[in-house]
């Protein structure tokens, strides 16, 4: 899960997750195949145990009801990116901050 993937500073992380959380309490559903990841980079020439990446993602068509009572809808599927910085916690990383690129 998202929860598992972040460090407890990662701020954006925390709002992604916190908006999910809201649509399941009021109710709502998700309906989703997620993110695929195309293209994964690392920006400049950081430490490898808390490198910067550039993260190019597809994300593939939604259902979705914000509440139970709200109407159903559909996203299509799109293209975004992310820059991640990570810190290596064992044999994985953590999620210390994400950004969208815009």
């Amino acid at each position: 899960s998202l929860r598992e993937m972040m460090a407890a500073g990662c701020i954006n992380c925390r709002r992604l997750a916190n908006a999910i959380d809201e649509i399941y309490r009021a109710g709502g559903f998700i309906r989703s195949r997620g993110w695929g990841i195309r293209e994964v980079h690392q920006v400049g020439q950081g430490d490898l145990r808390s490198p910067v990446v550039s993260l190019q993602i597809v994300t593939y068509p939604e259902t979705y009801k914000k509440t139970k009572d709200s109407g159903l809808k559909t996203t299509k599927q799109g293209e975004g990116g992310y820059t991640l910085w990570l810190e290596r916690v064992g044999h994985g990383f953590l999620i210390t901050r994400i950004d969208p690129v815009t």
